[in-house]
Order: structure tokens, then C-alpha cells, then sequence
């Protein structure tokens, strides 16, 4: 939370919709961080982001390392949901358009939004009505990690949730063993 008294503790998966339906004490913000094994089968991204999982309603952003990787699941996504705007985000996008994209989730968006972006998402966008945050590869450095999982949760009357898909690089193990 925001009063600098981190938590970590798991609990089982089917515990997470009560966690997220918990009212918030005034003013403090909560973040959810949700990290998904490898075993038996990996989960993926675009798995998660189907509406039957994630919900028709959810404003959602998956991060990539990749603007190709974030264009194929862009292209993937918006031909599988036709009840949201998939949007890809990116720093070969005008500044135009993604000043646009960012005003579109400080409120309460018409249809709900999808963003594939990169890193230029980490820093200085702050998307108040951003529910839900997925990663299948974590960045190389942690202070990136922290920056992306700080783009959910950032209004007190909602909580933000982060789901990492985690494989078997040592970092990944590293987080399953440690959160």
C-alpha cells in the first residue's frame, strides 16, 4: 500500500475475486500482484485478456518487450474481442494519438480499452480507470517490473490488479520463491 507497509503473502487463485471486491480503508491505494506458474501448463497473455477470463468490463493493459511481438498480439487480440478497442502503444505512435489513448482511460471509457504496449508505458502515464495489468515476460531489471505494476491501482475507490506470467528464466523462479 501507499503508506509504505508492503505486503506479500499468496493465496490460491480462486481467492482473488474476494480480494478485489474488499472495500479500500479512505485513501489507500491496492495493488494485487498475481503470479502465475509455469506448471502443469504455462498460462499466457492473450489467454488471460479473452473477455471469458478477464471479464467484459476491465480496462486492461498487457505489456510486451517488443513493438513486433506488441503489433502480432495487437492484431490477435482485436480479432478475438469485438466487445473492446484493442489498441497497440508504442513509442513509434504520434504523440497525438497516444495523448489520445491516455485521455480515453482517465474516464470512464464507453467500451472497454486494450493496450498491448512497451516500455513506453513504464513512466509518466498515469490511467486512473486501469484495472488490470499482464506480463507474460518480466523486464530485466526489477525497477522496471515496479514501474509497470505501479500502472494499476492508482485510485483509491478501485483496486489494480497485475498478473505475471512467469516461465523458467532464474528471475521468474527468483520471484515465485520470494514475492
Amino acid at each position: 500500500n501507499d503508506r509504505g507497509a508492503a505486503k506479500a503473502f499468496m493465496v490460491k487463485t480462486g481467492d482473488v475475486p474476494e480480494l478485489l471486491a474488499q472495500p479500500a480503508e479512505p485513501g489507500l491505494l491496492r495493488r494485487y500482484v498475481l503470479l502465475v506458474e509455469p506448471k502443469p501448463d504455462a498460462l499466457r497473455a492473450a489467454a488471460i485478456l479473452q473477455d471469458g477470463i478477464l471479464g467484459p468490463e476491465a480496462n486492461a493493459l498487457c505489456f510486451v518487450q517488443s513493438k513486433f511481438v506488441g503489433h502480432r498480439l495487437r492484431q490477435e487480440l482485436a480479432g478475438d474481442l469485438r466487445s473492446r478497442d484493442v489498441i497497440a502503444y508504442d513509442g513509434d505512435l504520434p504523440a497525438r494519438e497516444r495523448r489520445q489513448v491516455e485521455n480515453d482511460l482517465f474516464g470512464r471509457p464507453a467500451t472497454p480499452k486494450m493496450i498491448v504496449g512497451t516500455s513506453a508505458l513504464e513512466l509518466g502515464v498515469d490511467l486512473p480507470t486501469l484495472d488490470v495489468v499482464v506480463m507474460d515476460d518480466l523486464p530485466p531489471r526489477r525497477c522496471e517490473l515496479l514501474q509497470r505494476l505501479g500502472r494499476v491501482g492508482r485510485s483509491s475507490e478501485r483496486p489494480g490488479l497485475a498478473v505475471l506470467c512467469l516461465g523458467y528464466s532464474p528471475g521468474d523462479e527468483r520471484l515465485i520463491e520470494e514475492p
